[in-house]
């Protein structure tokens, strides 16, 4: 995952970058990925989150869990959490496997997630265990990840490069003023 602008996280942090630019410019050589990307940037409203629930659990899990900012992981750590807030069902199956400084998957209950739970699940893990190619790999094949997953997968993509910045992303484009 190479961004194009070498500015772009300084950018989103300062909020002059829109969620279309912040998207397309993390994903610039993956021409397989286009299109899904695309479909993302129409679908986004203006949040990263799936629904007001998803903030919700994001919220009760950094009161709970809130990581030490010290260690140089911060961002992947949040990028797992985000997914895990994602659905009501996917929280309750890996409430366990988060600890204040650390992710362990050994006590995530797979036995009882419906598939969407588990691919984001898998992204999650492929993110805490830094296997970002395959995960990329696995976004390619739209009969592997339905869209709804995809792009919350791509949001979390973006928490682990950039940072909590990512989730201050409000702007589908920002309008550049000329002159």
């Amino acid at each position: 995952m190479r961004g194009g602008c070498p500015w772009l996280a300084e950018r989103i942090e300062a909020g002059v970058v829109g969620y279309a630019e912040a998207l397309l410019e993390s994903f610039p050589e993956n021409k397989r990925l286009a299109a899904r990307l695309h479909m993302a940037v129409q679908l986004f409203f203006g949040s990263l989150w799936l629904d007001k629930q998803h903030k919700q659990r994001w919220d009760y899990l950094m009161a709970r869990f809130r990581y030490s900012k010290r260690r140089k992981d911060t961002a992947k750590y949040y990028a797992v959490m985000y997914l895990f807030a994602a659905s009501r069902e996917l929280n309750r199956l890996t409430i366990n496997c988060i600890e204040r400084q650390s992710i362990d998957l050994t006590w995530a209950n797979i036995a009882e997630m419906s598939d969407g739970d588990y691919t984001l699940f898998a992204a999650a893990r492929s993110i805490a265990v830094d296997n970002i190619g395959r995960l990329l790999q696995r976004l390619e094949d739209i009969s592997a990840v339905g869209l709804s997953e995809f792009c919350l997968i791509v949001n979390a993509l973006l928490i682990y490069r950039y940072g909590l910045a990512a989730l201050d992303i409000r702007e589908k484009t920002v309008k550049r003023e000329v002159g």
